[in-house]
């Protein structure tokens, strides 16, 4: 039976086996293999230090608890049978440390100077001077201590070696506490000595940017580290520093690795744009020219091209080579629309030349032309040009006749409002063209003189012709408007006449009257001639006196006692309309009185 094996278990329970010599673990035991009892609380061994029944273990966490392997006892204190050997190893080394310093003494005398015999009390005072004035702080280990300073007369008036350790332990404490005083500077010492063992581990590469905390912290735990062995501040504080340390580690790589991103965008800038510039001209997209790009044997030999991703070679794309393909392109279509332009230019033209080729007025349509031009190259060459269209242009042509005419027709206008107000002027000069012209020749007006008032064929005469039909459809219209209004007017007076009646004679009127229905209607037997006789004698009828040329005694009569019968009806209606409402209420009323009523017999 082998005891080199012993069972243990997780924190989860399941049992594993480790062997303490070796310090290889496993989860089956060796075949012929019998182990060592096993623990219930044990955790994962990082380090293990048998020293008699008991054994020294670590957790994952770096804390510290001892196993006593016959009892199968687990405590976190240290047993005092381990506490003994470790005094009794230290002095162990203690006198193994002398003698090797003894080596190097007598290879290296000290010559001591002044007095050499001190009392024990300025022996130690020397000693603490010596650690003051080397400046030796928490980050000195005793060993560092006496490396250093071991060549030094001072060092040995302390004769022993156990005395002189327990003065360091007392000198750092008192340090720290002469520091306490001074908390800002404390802190600034100690992390200075933090980032100062930091830097010594990065200089192994034991210390990245992306290095964890926990690594550092069982590393040291394990080389018992001077500094984090006496720190007093709490674990997250530690941290805190470590991690701000590594952040500028990070900041300092980002801004490395940036460094050589951007110079490598400008060396792919230089390659593509002036190297080997075909694959650009070759790929229509970004994604064919990523695709030639990283199959490019150049490209793949450059170590620089190494440190860029493809969103690195995207943005390059977005930034340079885009807007300068979208130059490019923006270039050529400057050029070709200057050619365009020239061309459309000279398409117009032609077109208007030949426009001006043909005889187009006033009234002219495009339908009139289009037999004319349609088989015409300058029509043909102008159509699907950018700028005006062929109708548009033709339009234009015929738009500028019609200003002409317009000026014409109003010169035409200002001879014909002197003819009125010389009174020359007669109505029957609309009757027809000829009398139309005729009666502008005799005004002799010097305004006409640039205006062929000649009728003929052929066409001659045909702009006087335009302006005769515009202006008499002025006219007609003109005299419409005014018989609409003195009809109007008519109807408005005769109206009015018939309301005083109502109000000044109705008896008068009433005679006018017979009741058919709920109406009143004319009565038959009305004589409009005796009526109108009646009717003339008021003072309020002369006003329709010059209606009489219009119409006749009898419809202006008639008309008055329309509008009287009317006027006599709509007073009736709103008569018959109060008396009904009238009676509703007081229908109500008693209904309300009898229901009251019926209520208090109740």
């Amino acid at each position: 039976m082998s005891s080199d094996w012993e069972e243990l278990r997780t924190e989860t329970g399941e049992v594993y086996y480790y062997n303490y010599k070796t310090n290889e673990t496993s989860w089956t035991l060796p075949e012929t293999e019998e182990t060592l009892p096993v623990s219930e609380k044990q955790e994962t061994i990082t380090t293990s230090t048998t020293t008699g029944k008991w054994e020294e273990y670590t957790t994952d966490d770096g804390k510290k608890y001892y196993y006593n392997a016959i009892t199968g006892e687990t405590t976190w204190e240290k047993p005092n049978e381990i506490i003994e050997e470790e005094l009794s190893n230290e002095k162990l080394a203690e006198k193994t440390e002398l003698s090797e310093l003894d080596k190097t003494l007598k290879s290296k005398p000290v010559e001591l100077t002044g007095p050499t015999s001190k009392t024990d009390n300025e022996a130690k005072q020397s000693f603490l001077k010596l650690l003051s004035d080397n400046k030796v702080n928490s980050t000195w280990s005793f060993q560092a201590v006496m490396e250093n300073l071991v060549d030094k007369p001072e060092y040995w008036s302390v004769k022993d070696p156990v005395t002189r350790k327990q003065l360091y332990e007392e000198y750092l404490v008192s340090k720290f506490q002469s520091e306490l005083s001074n908390k800002s500077l404390l802190l600034e010492n100690f992390k200075r000595n933090f980032n100062e063992e930091l830097r010594k581990l990065e200089a192994k590469n034991l210390v990245t940017y992306n290095t964890r905390w926990i690594t550092i912290k069982k590393l040291w735990i394990d080389q018992d580290n001077p500094i984090f062995k006496h720190s007093m501040m709490s674990d997250s504080e530690l941290a805190a520093i470590f991690y701000e340390y590594t952040d500028k580690l990070r900041e300092q790589h980002e801004k490395l690795l940036q460094t050589k991103k951007n110079q490598a965008l400008i060396e792919l800038s230089t390659y593509l744009r002036q190297v080997n510039s075909s694959l650009v001209e070759k790929s229509q997209t970004w994604e064919s020219l990523y695709e030639n790009l990283i199959n490019d044997s150049r490209f793949q030999s450059n170590k620089n091209f190494q440190n860029l991703t493809k969103l690195n070679i995207l943005q390059l794309y977005e930034n340079e080579i885009f807007p300068r393909r979208i130059d490019d392109i923006k270039s050529q279509i400057t050029v070709i629309s200057k050619i365009n332009y020239r061309n459309d230019r000279k398409a117009r033209e032609s077109y208007k030349k030949l426009l001006g080729e043909l005889e187009i007025d006033a009234d002219t349509e495009f339908k009139d032309i289009i037999d004319k031009i349609e088989n015409n190259d300058a029509f043909i060459e102008i159509c699907g040009r950018n700028g005006s269209s062929a109708l548009e242009l033709f339009w234009d042509i015929v738009d500028e006749k019609k200003q002409i005419l317009k000026v014409k027709k109003n010169l035409v206008d200002s001879v014909i409002s002197t003819m009125k107000n010389g009174n020359t002027y007669d109505e029957k000069m609309w009757e027809s063209l000829e009398t139309f012209s005729n009666a502008l020749k005799s005004t002799r007006d010097e305004r006409l003189a640039n205006l062929d008032l000649t009728l003929g064929d052929g066409g001659k005469g045909k702009e006087i012709t335009m302006i005769y039909t515009s202006l008499k459809e002025e006219f007609e219209l003109k005299k419409q408007q005014e018989r609409e209004k003195y009809l109007k007017k008519m109807d408005e007076d005769i109206a009015k006449f018939a309301r005083w009646i109502y109000d000044n004679d109705r008896n008068l009127g009433e005679n006018f009257l017979r009741m058919e229905g709920t109406r009143f209607v004319i009565s038959n037997r009305v004589n409009y001639e005796d009526e109108y006789e009646k009717l003339s004698k008021f003072d309020q009828f002369k006003p329709l006196k010059q209606y009489e040329i219009e119409l006749s005694t009898t419809k202006i009569t008639k008309k008055i006692i329309e509008e009287f019968v009317s006027e006599y009806n709509k007073h009736a209606s709103r008569k018959r309309q109060s008396s009904i409402t009238s009676e509703t209420n007081k229908t109500g009323d008693k209904r309300l009185k009898t229901g009251v009523a019926t209520v208090l017999n109740y």
